[in-house]
């Protein structure tokens, strides 16, 4: 048996911190906390006998 797989995941504020928070020195270009947006892609494949 072969399959494939795909897989895309995609948070806002997955731990709870608040995106407009002080320093503004921790924020980028569009004035947000970074680290409060993760998005992740997955591809893979499996082999069992």
């Amino acid at each position: 048996m072969y399959s494939v797989f795909v897989g895309y995941r995609y948070w806002v504020n997955k731990f709870g911190i608040d995106p407009q928070q002080t320093p503004v020195a921790a924020a980028n270009s569009t004035g947000n906390v970074t680290g409060t947006v993760e998005s992740t892609w997955l591809v893979g494949a499996n082999i069992a006998f």
